[in-house]
């Protein structure tokens, strides 16, 4: 159990293993939680990728992040059909441009 070994295990969409969820990353998450803030203070170019589809962590929060983000140059892409892992070679085409782009942003400034 989480108590006593530290770790559980949850069955995971993406595997036949399951997914480990440790003691220290629920630690971890609780201490690097931003969403309660007003605002999260990040100022550099952000681009949030997140598919429709994704069932572990909804495409609004993604758009919630980007509202919160103290960046004057946020955009929030949600891919259709895309799931949480955005494997498809259409979503790591889109992911790659979306990079390049932030590096010639990057380079511009």
């Amino acid at each position: 159990s989480l108590h006593s070994e530290g770790v559980i295990y949850m069955p995971s969409l993406y595997s036949d293993e399951p997914y480990p969820i440790t003691k220290k990353l629920l630690t971890d998450a609780e201490k690097w939680y931003v969403m309660d803030k007003p605002s999260i203070p990040v100022k550099c170019h952000v681009h949030l990728i997140h598919g429709r589809d994704d069932r572990d962590v909804s495409f609004e929060m993604s758009v919630k992040v980007g509202e919160r983000l103290e960046s004057t140059n946020v955009q929030v892409s949600i891919i259709e059909n895309g799931n949480h892992r955005l494997s498809e070679p259409s979503d790591l085409e889109f992911i790659k441009s979306a990079v390049k782009d932030i590096c010639k942003m990057d380079d511009a400034v």
